[in-house]
């Protein structure tokens, strides 16, 4: 799972871990969720997913680059 950390929150707790490719849909629905992202990020056709998929494996593939996702 390439868990980096977990943080402790007192009643509950948040792992920190390595993005994966599954994880661009959700990462994309965040950027997507606010003002600015409404109007300029999101999924709409599958080649939009393409290129958000392909951003991901370049920046994931950079060594001096670390992609993290925090789950419950």
């Amino acid at each position: 799972m390439d868990v980096l950390t977990v943080v402790d929150l007192g009643s509950s707790s948040v792992v920190l871990r390595r993005a994966r490719p599954a994880d661009v849909p959700a990462i994309v629905d965040l950027l997507a969720a606010d003002q600015l992202g409404a109007k300029r990020d999101g999924v709409r056709t599958l080649d939009d997913l393409a290129s958000y998929q392909r951003a991901f494996q370049a920046i994931d593939s950079d060594p001096a680059h670390i992609l993290v996702v925090a789950a419950r």
